[in-house]
Order: C-alpha cells, then sequence, then structure tokens
C-alpha cells in the first residue's frame, strides 16, 4: 500500500503507514470503531505525541545509554526469532487425505462417545408433567413446548441442539441416552423441575465434518512442532552451543 505522509515535526514524517500500525495495536473493538469512523485526527494526535517523545529522547542522549541498548538488543533479538520462527513455518499446509487419515487413526480422541440431538417440556410439578404427557405427540409436542414449557427452548419448540453424554444434568442424561429417536419419555425428574423428552436425532460418532477443523488444527500443530523440533537439532549440529556453569537447585 502507498505510504502518504499526514504530518511532519522537525522534519521527521508521520505517515499513513504508522497509523495503520497504530491501528493494528488497538484492540479489535477499538480497531473497528477507527476504521468506521474513518480517518482520526485523535489517534494523529497520539502519534504525533509519540514522536515527540522520541525527539526529546534522542536529543537527550537516551538513545546511546547502555541500559536502552541491552533492552534494544534483547527486544531485536526476540522479534527477529519470532520472524524467524515464522519463516519456518509458513509454508506447512495439511491436505484433505492428511486431515481424513489422521481422523481415521485418532477417532477414539476426536469422538467423546455418542452425541443425542433432543427437545423438551420442562414444567415445576408432577401433576402438570402427567398431564402433558397424556396429551403430548411427535406432531404436537413442539406447539406444547411452546404454550408451557418455563425453559427458554420453548422459544424453540423446546429444541436443545446436539449434546454428548455428562453435558445434561445426571437424570436427565441417563434418560436421554437410552431412549430411541422420535421416543417421547414419562416425566422425568431433575432439579430444575419435571422434564418430558423427545429424543430428535442420535449419532454414534461425531460427525466428520463437524470436527474437521479440530482435526486440522492439531495435526498443522503436530507438524509444526516437528518441523521446529527438527530444525533446533539441524542448528544444534551447525553451531557450536556450550553450557557453562549450570548449578543444580
Amino acid at each position: 500500500m502507498e505510504k502518504h505522509i499526514i504530518a511532519k515535526i522537525d522534519g521527521v514524517e508521520i505517515t499513513t503507514a504508522h497509523y495503520e500500525n497504530f491501528l493494528r495495536q488497538l484492540n479489535p473493538q477499538l480497531r473497528d470503531y477507527y476504521n468506521k469512523k474513518g480517518f482520526s485526527k485523535e489517534i494523529l494526535d497520539e502519534l504525533i505525541s509519540q514522536q515527540l517523545l522520541v525527539i526529546d529522547a534522542r536529543e537527550k542522549g537516551y538513545d546511546k545509554n547502555e541500559d536502552f541498548i541491552e533492552v534494544l538488543k534483547a527486544t531485536e533479538d526476540s522479534l527477529l526469532m519470532t520472524y524467524a520462527l515464522g519463516k519456518t513455518l509458513e509454508n506447512i499446509e495439511v491436505s484433505e487425505d492428511e486431515i481424513k487419515k489422521y481422523y481415521e487413526e485418532n477417532k477414539e480422541h476426536f469422538n467423546q462417545g455418542p452425541t443425542v440431538s433432543a427437545s423438551h417440556i420442562l414444567v415445576e410439578t408432577e401433576e402438570e408433567a402427567n398431564s402433558i404427557f397424556k396429551e403430548v405427540n411427535v406432531d404436537n409436542f413442539a406447539e406444547i413446548a411452546k404454550e408451557k414449557s418455563s425453559c427458554p427452548s420453548s422459544a424453540n419448540g423446546g429444541n436443545l441442539g446436539e449434546f454428548s453424554q455428562g453435558q445434561m444434568v445426571p437424570e436427565f442424561d441417563e434418560k436421554v441416552f437410552s431412549m430411541n429417536v422420535g421416543e417421547i419419555s414419562e416425566p422425568v425428574k431433575t432439579q430444575f423441575g419435571y422434564h418430558i423428552i423427545k429424543l430428535d436425532d442420535k449419532h454414534e460418532e461425531l460427525d466428520f465434518d463437524k470436527i474437521k477443523g479440530s482435526v486440522e488444527s492439531e495435526l498443522k500443530g503436530r507438524k509444526e512442532q516437528e518441523t521446529y523440533v527438527n530444525k533446533i537439532k539441524e542448528l544444534s549440529v551447525k553451531h557450536k552451543v556450550e553450557v557453562i556453569n549450570i548449578q543444580e537447585s
């Protein structure tokens, strides 16, 4: 992107590149705010203030102080190390075939047991639950849930979405995972009240498309770690490393 000069202090230029770099360092909310606002005089004023401090520091010779030079060298080394690591890892990719192969080899790791999709109607009393159970069926379940359930899920016809074992309270969990698809349970008592549960779907293992991103991230992380370890081994052979004066604690 072409740089444009937006201010000068004693001939020292402040450019759009400085402005954009300042924006990148803001938290996402502030960055969005200023991006929507357009060019900000507030940010320019802050850049001018910072540059005035830099000019003053150089005039006082702070940039020649030994303690500053030590900090600068440490910062430079840290930035260079981070940049070098990025260059080492930048071309690491994982193919579709590699992702699927890794998933097949590690299914137990990624599939933490079966999952179900269920809906429920929640009421306070057993009497009310028994009354609803007598009239509810697969066809009218959602409508009755909207009318009578005290759970916020009532807005969606009682739909709780998909979840795995252990995410619900024990009594609910035990019942729903023992049901067949399309079945409606008798009232189940929990600490929240009485639930009438309808099992909408059951999956013995998670659908690959739903966890593909996690599989890809883990596989790529492993390849990056392997590349890093191999790079350090290569450099350790190339350069003479001496460990001196280690004191055991």
